[in-house]
């Protein structure tokens, strides 16, 4: 393949794939709760929509409603204090130390749903040292556009997320108001 341009949206593998990026991978916990009244319909994605709250002491608490038969989607930023991890050499066994603390805030953040997560899952997540997406051409390359950085929300700003890099690429009047998720924004 011949291309004058290659968009890198790797990731938890894009900071290994373009070094000095200022992006790590984290290990991220996801956990799926049961509402403790089965036919309560208040936990559908209708009635409970993606959602991000600040919490008092500074984590965010994230999340969306059940919908296709799954349960309600939580989880619980750890605030900058995960440690970065190769995703490659992860360990992705569930502890309760995954699901405990998110748990415990439920009664009172989220009342009426089981404090027993019906389903954790580990995977990764990318994060850059403002919490902010990168996009953009690093180094002002103008053989390539990377994304990423955008913690565990990615798929909620994938739309936007392409619709600037498409047009970073076709150079757009668009990709002026991008400056400030620069790659290069942290040198």
């Amino acid at each position: 393949v011949t291309a004058r341009q290659a968009v890198l949206t790797a990731g938890a593998w894009l900071p290994g794939l373009v070094p000095g990026l200022p992006v790590q991978s984290v290990r991220a916990p996801f956990s799926r709760f049961r509402p403790l009244d089965a036919a309560d319909s208040g936990f559908d994605l209708e009635g409970f929509p993606v959602f991000r709250r600040e919490l008092d002491d500074g984590r965010i608490l994230w999340g969306s409603g059940a919908q296709g038969g799954d349960d309600v989607g939580l989880g619980l930023e750890d605030g900058g204090a995960a440690k970065p991890v190769d995703p490659e050499d992860t360990d992705r066994s569930v502890t309760a130390d995954d699901w405990s603390d998110l748990a415990r805030l439920l009664p009172a953040k989220v009342p009426g749903l089981e404090t027993l997560p019906a389903r954790t899952a580990v995977g990764t997540r990318t994060r850059t040292p403002d919490g902010l997406f990168v996009c953009g051409r690093p180094g002002g390359d103008p053989r390539l556009v990377v994304a990423g950085g955008g913690d565990a929300h990615s798929p909620a700003y994938a739309p936007g997320v392409g619709d600037a890099l498409a047009d970073l690429v076709q150079g757009a009047a668009g990709a002026a108001g991008l400056d400030f998720l620069s790659p290069d924004r942290f040198s």
